[in-house]
């Protein structure tokens, strides 16, 4: 994990900041590490602990334990347990996300808009709203996932056994009129007495106008 001028890496429950005064262990007991612009998470015995880029000031976060992945979204802080649990933790309170695998989960990218792309040990991707915990789309790998990487709308995964997808989730970053108006505009039609009918945009909808 990378922050500003430094890196945090993690083996064998040993968590290290590296950056220009050298190498210092912040933790040991840790099972998940996330870098945020200007902190460092880490999810251990203590619970989820936040600490400054230069790895001062440890401040916990939530008690939770059981951690396997974590990563600070625009929404809030979203955790991933070992039981395939997934809770993000957000200034208006603590919520559930609805669950896809009893598995580990193994990386969270934030996704377009509100939402997150999280990969299980399993190959098992799921696509949620942070709003409301509701999954929005889920798709697969053979492998558990290694990798996600989001560009531009478009998610790349691949897993620890090769196997990598492409997956276009722009969709999801767009506002219910901007999707109607681009299927009024590209498909004019209705099926109307076992025929396809020309029809335009309703006149009355709020998105014609």
């Amino acid at each position: 994990a990378a922050s500003a001028g430094a890196c945090l890496s993690l083996a064998a429950g040993r968590a290290v900041l590296h950056d220009a005064s050298g190498d210092r262990l912040l933790g040991t007991g840790v099972s998940a590490i996330a870098a945020a612009r200007d902190r460092l998470l880490l999810a251990g015995t203590r619970g989820v602990e936040e600490r400054d880029r230069r790895g001062e000031r440890p401040r916990i976060l939530a008690a939770a334990q059981g951690i396997a992945v974590l990563a600070a979204l625009p929404t809030g802080l979203l955790l991933g347990f070992r039981d395939g649990r997934l809770e993000l933790l957000a200034r208006d309170g603590r919520r559930s996300l609805q669950p896809l695998s009893m598995l580990p989960a193994t990386r969270i990218a934030a996704g377009p808009g509100t939402s997150a792309l999280v990969g299980f040990s399993d190959g098992q991707l799921g696509l949620w709203d942070t709003r409301d915990g509701e999954l929005l789309a889920r798709f697969a790998l053979h492998g558990p996932v290694l990798e996600l990487l989001l560009e531009d709308g478009i998610a790349y995964a691949v897993s620890e056994l090769g196997h990598s997808r492409r997956l276009d989730l722009r969709v999801f970053g767009r506002s219910t009129c901007e999707l109607l108006r681009e299927v009024w505009a590209s498909v004019p039609f209705v099926w109307e007495g076992g025929r396809a009918e020309p029809r335009p945009a309703p006149a009355s909808h709020a998105c014609a106008r």
